[in-house]
Order: structure tokens, then C-alpha cells, then sequence
């Protein structure tokens, strides 16, 4: 009985060895991916200092881009190319900065994700909106024993803090969909002790 009982704890701490073992390698794969989030920062937290006297607005722009990472997308017949802004701004934010721009040229700022639209201004609406999309990035794999190779059927998949979860399939596979930058998603071993022998 006591060898039986120590045979079975020798095997569940291996798997568990080969779990955590698994997560790891998981880990460094999905870490590789976590600096995409980019410019996920509001940009009435991103601080910039510009100072330009009798400057075009695209080389603005590209000053701008030069900063803060941002690409700024634009029809050219919104605007005219050659006007002239000047602009002094220290420890600003990137809000504040493009408020200042919107009133010397009428044109309004749409942040979506990593672009900065410039658009023809409306009256009614904000010189400046922001939208930050979520995206989602979808993961596939397959869990196996790490000795026999076997499928895992039923092994949850969760990623951590959501309760956004899966299992794996009778073949051991799955496909979840997880936020982009998410630090860390991984697999549960349930196990279930039984009265009496099974066999």
C-alpha cells in the first residue's frame, strides 16, 4: 500500500515537473510578443516637448512621429501642405499638443491604436478623440504527455486574471483567443482521487 501510494505521488510530482516545464518554454515563446503592445498609453499620458516657429505641418507631423512612435495618416486635401504653425509646448501631452495644432489649422486628430488620423475639423465634435482597440491574437497547441507523447484531453486552458478560458479536445489540441501583450496563459492538471481500485 505505502509503495503504491508513494509510485502514484512520484508520478503526479512528475507531471507536474513536466507541467511546469511545459508553462516555461510557453512562457519564453509568448514574453517574445508582450513589447507589441506598442503605444497602448493614452496620449494624454505620453509627454512631449516640441518647439517649431514657421514650420509645414508635415514636417510637424514627422517631428511628432519622431516622438512618439505614432504614425499620423492624412489626405492631403484636407489641408493645405504649406501652412505655416508655430508651436511651443514643454512636458505637454500629446492631447494637449494636437488641441494646439487643431487651432491654428481646423483640422481635428483620430488616434486609433498605433495611427493618428488628421481629419478636417467638425464643429460640433472634440479636435481631438482616441480609441484604443483591443486586439486579440488567437493560440494554438497541443498538450501531450511529456513521456508517452499521449494527447491530454480535458486539460484547461486559461489565461490568467480573465476568466476567459478552454479544454483541450479528445486529441489534446485547443485554440484560444487572448489579448495581445497577455503575460501569461496556462494549463491546470485536475486530479481526482477515486474510492477503491480502478483499473
Amino acid at each position: 500500500m505505502k509503495i503504491s501510494l508513494l509510485k502514484k505521488t512520484l508520478i503526479m510530482s512528475k507531471f507536474a515537473f513536466y507541467g511546469i516545464l511545459l508553462q516555461c518554454c510557453t512562457m519564453t515563446i509568448l514574453m517574445a510578443s508582450v513589447n507589441t503592445m506598442g503605444q497602448r498609453q493614452s496620449i494624454n499620458d505620453i509627454i512631449v516637448s516640441i518647439k517649431v516657429e514657421g514650420e509645414s505641418l508635415t514636417s510637424v507631423f514627422d517631428e511628432l512621429e519622431n516622438l512618439t512612435g505614432f504614425n499620423f495618416a492624412y489626405n492631403h486635401k484636407n489641408f493645405n501642405e504649406r501652412q505655416k504653425i508655430t508651436l511651443s509646448a514643454q512636458k505637454k501631452s500629446l492631447a494637449t499638443v494636437l488641441v494646439m495644432i487643431s487651432k491654428q489649422t481646423q483640422l481635428s486628430f483620430k488616434r486609433i491604436n498605433e495611427n493618428i488620423y488628421v481629419l478636417k475639423q467638425v464643429k460640433e465634435e472634440s479636435p481631438v478623440e482616441e480609441v484604443i482597440e483591443e486586439i486579440a491574437i488567437t493560440v494554438t497547441g497541443k498538450v501531450t504527455d511529456a513521456e508517452t507523447g499521449d494527447p491530454l484531453p480535458g486539460v484547461n486552458i486559461i489565461e490568467k486574471g480573465t476568466s476567459n478560458g478552454t479544454i483541450t479536445d479528445i486529441e489534446g489540441l485547443y485554440t484560444i483567443n487572448v489579448s495581445d501583450g497577455v503575460e501569461f496563459f496556462g494549463f491546470f492538471f485536475h486530479w481526482f482521487s477515486f474510492p477503491g481500485n480502478c483499473h
